[in-house]
């Protein structure tokens, strides 16, 4: 980040994009802008691209045909699959969390039935046998295919119960193996009690763990 630019503004129609430039750490590194390349509408470098799959240095995707679903995600330097093929939700799938009708009424107090006396004695007031129901979008609208000269993006536009509109977008990239996720999306008023949460069906093998870097603490 540098004073006004912010790298993750990819939205602004003034910023232009120059790609992906390494600098170790505790270095520094002069970059003329006289060599720089403008990367919009360039072929991601060492990708290839078809409707059934993305290649990339670090991943071979494959996709479904009529609405570019992620269907499976091999790490080429590995060898492994990513995504548990097995699961009923597909990689960073749309699941909103509501109150079953059938076993509860949909207000809160199915959730939390608030006591004030309990409250004031620290007595927890959650309930954990409350019954869900999840669902996904209810209606797809179209899919693409971006490239810039050092990354392919998939974008997905659909709709959802009280969601008019959702963009999702999955990027992989030429110069690293991070996989870049965004989501931005028109929300509706609702009073009932809900969750909006996104899928990620990893292939683990029992006993798994993992480590988080959180403000640069491990935990």
């Amino acid at each position: 980040r540098a004073k006004e630019y912010l790298p993750y503004a990819k939205e602004n129609p003034d910023s232009i994009s120059f790609g992906t430039i390494e600098v170790p750490p505790f270095t520094m590194r002069r970059i003329p802008f006289s060599r720089l390349e403008n990367q919009a509408g360039k072929q991601a470098k060492g990708c290839r691209i078809s409707d059934t799959e993305i290649i990339t240095p670090y991943y071979h995707i494959t996709l479904q045909p009529d609405n570019g679903r992620v269907l499976q995600i091999k790490d080429t330097r590995t060898g492994r699959s990513l995504i548990d093929q097995k699961s009923k939700w597909g990689f960073f799938d749309l699941i909103e969390e509501r109150i079953d009708p059938r076993f509860a009424s949909l207000s809160r107090k199915a959730i939390f039935p608030r006591d004030v006396d309990k409250g004031n004695k620290n007595i927890s007031q959650w309930q954990h046998s409350w019954k869900a129901k999840y669902e996904s979008i209810s209606a797809f609208l179209d899919w693409s295919i971006e490239q810039t000269g050092d990354k392919v993006t998939i974008v997905y536009h659909s709709r959802a119960k009280g969601i008019p509109w959702l963009e999702q977008r999955i990027s992989f990239s030429s110069v690293h193996s991070r996989i870049l996720l965004d989501a931005c999306f028109t929300k509706e008023k609702e009073e009932e009690p809900h969750s909006i949460y996104f899928a990620f069906p990893l292939s683990l093998q029992d006993g798994w763990s993992c480590v988080y870097d959180t403000a640069d603490t491990f935990v």
